[in-house]
């Protein structure tokens, strides 16, 4: 009888030394799970389709991937993308060029000293006898102009060469594109990288849009949120740093690659 209750005492012992085991080995697995990371909220005034959005969405998510966060950005238009990240409910706006903010328009915006993208401007016309080589090439000119809202680099440019009531504002590409078969403009001014993708849909592949040469080429710069002025310098650091180990270049070149292929 004795022996009996040692085996049956022995067996109590061996079941609650595994329940504890088991009950340390699961708190440690809570404890060794990942944190969540803080989501950094950017605008952009590129459609998801155009390639400067893609490219951008890439070099974003490596860089904040290396300072411990995650990324998402949406697309608006150009100047509602501004006004949105300036009120701080997104963490900044993903590319404007240097000179964007001069008037400081937007003032909670500061601008990362490294550049994110080199954009091309370029024009767009139904009449393949027009031919543009810079902003030069626009003076004493007739032509009615196309631009989009939004975009400082041409906002800031254009009335230089061009008579303001020849210039029509749009809210966006397809708008621009609108307006030109409607004969309302002979072209009009836009980003290759923004607007590429976008002649090439189903919409407007036949709609036989030519590129009718560069306006000029644009650098463009990260804007973040002053509530995150403290990750300022690191992501510049960052950029830099992506730019020295290939991987800028690797992001670009697969984009790139990938939309020779389709």
């Amino acid at each position: 009888m004795i022996k009996k209750y040692t085996i049956l005492l022995l067996c109590f012992f061996f079941l609650l030394n595994a329940c504890y085991n088991k009950k340390i080995d699961s708190e440690d697995i809570a404890i060794t799970d990942p944190i969540e990371r803080r989501v950094m909220l950017f605008t952009s005034g590129s459609p998801e389709s155009s390639r400067i959005y893609r490219i951008l969405y890439k070099i974003y998510t490596e860089a904040f991937d290396r300072m411990g966060y995650s990324f998402s950005c949406y697309y608006s238009t150009s100047k509602r993308a501004a006004i949105d990240a300036n009120t701080g409910d997104y963490d900044g706006t993903a590319s404007r060029n240097y000179n964007f903010n001069i008037d400081n328009e937007y003032p909670n915006l500061i601008r990362v000293e490294e550049v994110i993208y080199k954009a091309i401007m370029s024009v767009y016309s139904l009449n393949d006898e027009i031919k543009i080589d810079g902003w030069e090439s626009l003076k004493n000119q007739e032509y009615m102009v196309g631009i989009k809202r939004g975009m400082k680099e041409i906002e800031n440019n254009i009335y230089n060469f061009v008579n303001e009531e020849n210039v029509i504002i749009g809210n966006d590409s397809e708008q621009l594109i609108h307006m030109l078969e409607a004969e309302r403009i002979d072209f009009f001014i836009d980003s290759y990288d923004q607007i590429d993708q976008i002649l090439k849909s189903d919409e407007f592949k036949d709609k036989n849009i030519l590129d009718a040469g560069t306006i000029s080429e644009v650098l463009l710069y990260p804007y973040f949120h002053v509530k995150n002025i403290e990750l300022v310098e690191e992501f510049k650091d960052i950029l830099k740093a992506m730019k020295e180990d290939g991987s800028y270049n690797q992001i670009v070149n697969n984009i790139i690659n990938s939309e020779n292929e389709n």
